[in-house]
């Protein structure tokens, strides 16, 4: 399998601005550069935690021909998506399956058939306004992202006792064990 993904690494976070300075009683603007990039760091952390496409993201992927008639999707969540074969649009052909909110996004065949050999898939992945994030999701990128502005300069070490309380819903959130 072979993908390439586009991410949009501005949008969400200049999107998320003003939730942020709201969480983190911020009323100038004299910070919001830095607390634009905070929201940046925090969703790519995330993303790689959670295993999720949290940034909005075009993905151009090509699925091995395996013959089969239902592929799962290299990222997830999936809003949308385009397949072409020989050059022509067939998308009607196909459908997103997703069994659980933050399970695998299956693509599949309608008439149960296998996947032409020359199928090329485009997703839309990922979110583009705040208000599509689950609420844990919004929750969590804005505590790191504070955690990140609160704590910009480091000028000791933290113990465990100092340890930010949103690493351990960090770590036990939205884990969900994969088969």
């Amino acid at each position: 399998m072979s993908y390439t993904a586009t991410p949009d690494w501005v949008t969400l976070p200049a999107a998320m601005l003003t939730l942020a300075k709201d969480h983190l009683r911020v009323t100038f603007p004299d910070d919001d550069t830095v607390i634009t990039e905070y929201l940046a760091q925090s969703i790519g952390l995330l993303e790689q935690v959670w295993g999720l496409s949290i940034f909005s993201a075009e993905v151009d992927w090509t699925p091995e021909p395996a013959r089969l008639s239902r592929y799962q999707c290299p990222v997830q969540p999936v809003s949308a998506f385009v397949v072409t074969a020989g050059g022509t649009d067939v998308s009607a052909d196909y459908r997103l399956e997703q069994a659980a909110l933050i399970g695998p996004v299956w693509l599949v065949r309608i008439d149960g058939t296998a996947f032409p050999d020359d199928a090329a898939v485009t997703l839309t992945a990922g979110y583009a306004a705040p208000g599509e994030l689950m609420p844990p999701m919004r929750a969590g990128i804005l505590r790191v992202a504070g955690t990140l502005y609160e704590h910009r300069e480091s000028v000791s070490v933290i113990g465990p006792e100092q340890m930010p309380f949103w690493l351990n819903d960090l770590l036990g959130g939205l884990w969900v064990p994969r088969a």
